[in-house]
């Protein structure tokens, strides 16, 4: 059983582009999301439409102000993933920045997606 975490920026709109990398999971996949609109919100949504097992880990911004997230980001990167699939759009996106630089420490596998046409 494999466990994947989807993140990205809270404006992530593209349903399509995520909605292809959740189809070509198997169907044991456990998705892992931080709870975030956009890119978060989508890919569980979509995850849970095709039935594929979820969990949500939302950042306790009220108990641990700016480091909620970085926190957050940990706290799912323990659960034992096998990879991060960030969509990422051009500009300041701090929170998928952080899971992508934490995977990366971890030397768990990332696959960071842009819109098509971004630099």
């Amino acid at each position: 059983m494999r466990r994947v975490i989807f993140c990205g920026s809270r404006h992530w709109t593209d349903a399509a582009t995520i909605a292809r990398w959740i189809d070509a999971l198997p169907p044991d996949t456990t998705v892992i999301t931080g709870g975030a609109r956009g890119a978060d919100a989508i890919a569980h949504r979509l995850a849970q439409q095709r039935g594929l097992p979820t969990e949500v880990y939302p950042a306790d911004w009220a108990t641990y102000g700016r480091a909620a997230g970085p926190r957050r980001n940990a706290q799912m990167l323990a659960t034992g993933v096998d990879a991060v699939y960030a969509f990422r759009l051009p500009g300041a996106s701090p929170g998928t920045d952080d899971m992508i630089r934490q995977a990366r420490a971890a030397h768990i596998p990332v696959k960071c997606l842009m819109p098509e046409g971004s630099v």
